[in-house]
């Protein structure tokens, strides 16, 4: 999911105190937890735009609802919000709110991607 024209990474994307607490403050485990995040979302991004682009509203739902889940355990709360947005648009038949909404939720990953990548190069 990277692409040239996105957005610089948002420090916010990832509540990473929130998420330390939660892990008690284990770093190793909020790492692992992190990288099995970076990969389920990734999965499921793709799961859900192709849901989207064919319209199968029952995917979209279902895909939306998993997104959120993983979000909120790895305290990526504005993705997590995105990912409620468009479980609720889903499920309200307002499909013509899919083409913004999928694009915010892609370009909120990406930042999120690249957040990750500069953690792991001790960056952030």
């Amino acid at each position: 999911m990277n692409n040239a024209n996105s957005c610089s990474p948002n420090a916010e994307s990832i509540d990473f105190d929130a998420l330390l607490a939660r892990c008690m403050g284990r770093s190793d485990l909020m790492e692992r937890i992190l990288k099995s995040f970076h990969k389920s979302a990734s999965h499921e991004i793709e799961t859900l735009m192709i849901a989207i682009e064919t319209s199968n509203l029952a995917a979209v739902q279902s895909g939306s609802h998993k997104l959120k889940g993983t979000a909120l355990t790895a305290s990526a709360n504005k993705l997590a919000q995105l990912a409620n947005e468009l479980y609720s648009t889903a499920n309200s038949d307002m499909t013509f709110e899919f083409p913004d909404l999928s694009a915010q939720l892609t370009q909120e990953f990406e930042s999120i991607e690249k957040l990750l990548a500069m953690r792991e190069m001790g960056a952030v």
